[in-house]
């Protein structure tokens, strides 16, 4: 009796530790989620305050471009920095959609994708750069 008496309490004993250990884990696990619910909240805060300057960039570069229109070398700069801060802004909008897409307010749905036009692009926007120096440069 003794002996059973003893297996009991120490299995009573694992028992109550294993549950100390579960609500433990438990209780971290609560934390993490919260804290990756609030960097999410900041992610998706910092990308919507950065849309706004953007789209004011992308507004007075558009006017720009219509104003020198007699300026080759000027419309040549305003285009890169057209499609450089295009790029920006599709960055800024990928990030706003996947902490929309982790909150589940975005579904995913396929697309098509022209890989030429988007590797053309890429290109163009390296192309000043790459003008400047020794480096043979080719898509």
């Amino acid at each position: 009796m003794t002996v059973m008496l003893f297996y009991h309490r120490n299995d009573q004993q694992a028992f109550e530790e294993l549950l100390q250990r579960q609500q433990k884990l438990q209780s971290k696990r609560e934390d993490l989620e919260r804290e990756l619910g609030a960097r999410d909240r900041f992610i998706a805060s910092v990308s919507h305050e950065l849309r706004t300057p953007m789209n004011a960039i992308l507004g007075l570069n558009s006017y720009l471009k219509s104003v020198v229109t007699d300026k080759p070398g000027a419309q040549m700069v305003l285009d890169h920095t057209s499609q450089a801060a295009d790029y920006l802004m599709t960055i800024i909008n990928d990030v706003l959609d996947y902490t929309q897409f982790k909150s589940g307010q975005l579904q995913p749905h396929m697309e098509g994708v022209l890989l030429r036009y988007v590797l053309e692009a890429a290109f163009g926007l390296f192309k000043p750069r790459v003008a400047s120096s020794n480096l043979r440069y080719a898509l």
